[in-house]
Order: structure tokens, then sequence, then C-alpha cells
């Protein structure tokens, strides 16, 4: 006589109805053999630590749609259903992790997941990205049903394979964007900034805000006629007394529009490892008084005053 089960997927703290029988398995339980071996032939991929998505991008429709369809297509994901005008991409189902229970005896448990995702217009430099997974699971001694969705069993699960697509997707689009503005400056004329002298070099001090809190920020610029150096540093605040202190070399342009462009260059002092150097861009005001800048990958901006 056959009945029905609830057994974790302890590896991941996934939940999944198996059948079996009624002796084998309370046997197993109270014997304690539930103990999971995992199929090492499939995981399920995972961003990196501590990552959290930023679901609004600086970017366009068409610069995100390009991207979300780019990566879809370099994972081989199969795709059902894309519809641009409403700004919906549906993919097909993906394997997912198998677990063997006590070395087969309760059976294989297999797992398959599939994402909506969800490109929306704010407004003409800024898109919002949204993905939603779903997850099912199907057992060996399953006989009766087929595949049973597991969603809102395994929501943790659910968030580990959508930050893992949304990373996926944010590190392409970085690229993508950080591209198309270096072809933007780099079809600019250069304009002779050795007029404007001590007035843009020296250092220019500010703050911005990031995950550990408010985080001081200086810029310290030289220039050589259109050739910039610098030396960018972060330390902490009262506001956010645990960041390290960092600093790095950065080389660049500028422009006679009166914006500029950063590369890094090398760490001068490196702070502990989760910290990375990053591009700065920005623009300069007419009185000299004050530099408008982000940074490219984090697209963090702040202001930095003499």
């Amino acid at each position: 006589m056959y009945h029905i089960r609830m057994i974790s997927f302890f590896s991941l703290g996934i939940l999944f109805l198996v059948s079996g029988c009624t002796n084998m398995a309370a046997n197993m339980v109270t014997s304690g053999v539930m103990a999971t071996q995992q199929d090492k032939a499939i995981k399920f991929p995972q961003a990196s630590s501590g990552f959290q998505p930023k679901k609004m991008y600086n970017s366009t429709v068409d610069e995100l749609w390009a991207t979300a369809s780019i990566v879809l297509e370099n994972n081989r994901i199969t795709l059902t259903q894309m519809d641009k005008q409403n700004g919906r991409i549906f993919t097909d189902f993906i394997e997912g992790q198998t677990e063997s229970k006590a070395g087969g005896a309760l059976g294989i448990i297999t797992t398959r997941y599939k994402y909506d995702i969800i490109i929306d217009k704010v407004n003409d430099t800024t898109t919002r990205l949204g993905i939603l997974c779903k997850l099912q699971s199907k057992s060996a001694y399953d006989k009766l049903t087929d595949w049973h969705d597991v969603s809102s069993e395994n929501k943790n699960v659910l968030v580990i394979l959508e930050n893992w697509l949304y990373q996926q997707i944010e590190k392409k689009l970085e690229i993508a964007v950080g591209a198309k503005k270096n072809e933007a400056w780099k079809k600019k004329s250069f304009a002779d900034i050795s007029k404007y002298g001590d007035r843009f070099s020296g250092k220019w001090i500010g703050t911005y805000t990031f995950k550990s809190g408010l985080v001081g920020h200086a810029l310290n610029i030289s220039a050589n006629s259109t050739i910039l150096s610098a030396t960018a540093e972060f330390y902490p605040t009262p506001q956010s007394p645990k960041t390290p202190n960092g600093s790095y070399s950065l080389a660049g342009e500028f422009y006679e529009d009166g914006t500029f462009y950063l590369e890094p260059v090398a760490w001068i002092s490196q702070p502990p490892p989760g910290y990375t150097m990053d591009y700065i861009s920005g623009k300069i005001n007419n009185e000299f008084t004050e530099l408008t800048s982000d940074f490219k990958n984090s697209g963090l901006t702040f202001q930095l005053k003499k």
C-alpha cells in the first residue's frame, strides 16, 4: 500500500512530495537513514556571496532587452515566448539539481525550474528588471502524478536562482553600457585644459552612500594638457565606522564639454577582499567648484567639492 510522505531536500531546504512503502519509509525515518547524497552532476547556479540585485538600471529598454537575450542564449536557456511590446520573456524549464534519498532506497528526486522575466520602462534612461522563478520536483517513487510545483515551499531556493540570473544580466549590462559610453567619449574632441590650471587640479572631497552607510570619498586630480591623473580615496565616517581605508590610482582624459573619464590603474592602499577599484566619470561645473560624478560599475552618483 502506498501513501504520500513529505521528505526534505536537506542540502537546500527543499520540500518534496514522495510516495513510498509505509513500512520501509517508517523504518528509514526512525533509523535516521534519511541523509541525502547529492548528485554532483547538476547543481543549482548561485550568485556571488553577498550579491543584491539592483532591479533598476541606467539603461534603455532596448539595451536591457538585448542584454537579457544574450545572457539567456549564452547560458543555453531555451525560450518559450518573447513579447517585447509588453516586456515579457518566458523560458522553458531548465534541468535542476538531482539528489538520491538514502542512497537511492527512497528514490531519486529531480528538479526543474523556469523564469518569467519582466522588463519595464521607467523613463528614457531608466529601466526596471523583474525576475520570477518557478520550481518543480519529481520522484521516482511517485507513480500517480507527474511534476509537482514546489515553489511556495522553497522561496529561499527561488531567491538563489533569481539572484543568479540578476547577476548574470547585470554583469553583461555593465560591459555593454560602459562600452557605449567609451565610444561616445572617444568621439569627442579634446579640450586644452591647461587654461583651467589649478582650478581643475586639486583635491575634491565628498561622500557617497553605500550598503555600509555614508562613506567618505576624495579625488586628488592632476592635469597636464588633456591628460588627467588622479588618486581616489575612500574612508570611514561616523555613519559608517567599519568602512576600511583604501586608495587607488587612476588615469584618464578631459573633454571640451566639461566631462571627464578616469580608469583605475593600481591599488595604492588595498582594503580587505570584497572591495574593488572602479571607473569614475563625471562633469565639472562652469564655476570649477563642484564635480558631479559616478562609479561606472556600481552606478553610485556623488558630488565632490574643493
